[in-house]
């Protein structure tokens, strides 16, 4: 194993020490890369986007990933969540005018939606209300029996 390979084991384990921190008690979370207003920003747009993202702390998570992630996804993440914050109108107007340009995104507005749609749904539906609650997924269960391949 060289240094970079250990390097990023040590920044996976922190990584997921601190998530399961957050997973325990997501009021006590403070934002690491994000400022405060940033990630309050975060997690009214993340609301807007998909109602229940509050509640399960999608932006919190949000901002434990871009702590961990490389500077250049942090300095698009930051910029563009700056040219969205300056966007007239309100989040769910600036949505509106964004979302047509999700697959091919040419600005940094364009570009911070289509990345923060991403990171909210991944962080809600990995969540215990998303995965269970909204999905139904109950977890890897042991069949007793395959219906349909019997006798084969």
């Amino acid at each position: 194993m060289d240094r970079r390979e250990f390097a990023v084991l040590v920044g996976v384990a922190a990584f997921q020490h601190q998530h399961a921190a957050l997973r325990k008690d997501p009021g006590s979370y403070k934002a690491q890369f994000l400022t405060a207003a940033e990630l309050e920003q975060v997690a009214e747009a993340a609301e807007a986007m998909l109602p229940g993202a509050r509640q399960v702390s999608v932006a919190n998570h949000i901002d434990l990933v871009l702590t961990y992630s490389e500077p250049e996804r942090q300095r698009r993440f930051r910029k563009g969540l700056q040219a969205f914050a300056a966007a007239p109108g309100a989040v769910e107007e600036r949505f509106a005018s964004l979302a047509p340009a999700e697959a091919k995104p040419s600005t940094d507005a364009e570009r911070f939606f289509a990345m923060l749609k991403g990171m909210t749904l991944f962080a809600y539906y990995t969540s215990k209300q998303g995965i269970r609650g909204e999905l139904g997924f109950l977890g890897n269960q042991v069949r007793g029996s395959f219906p349909g391949c019997e006798g084969q």
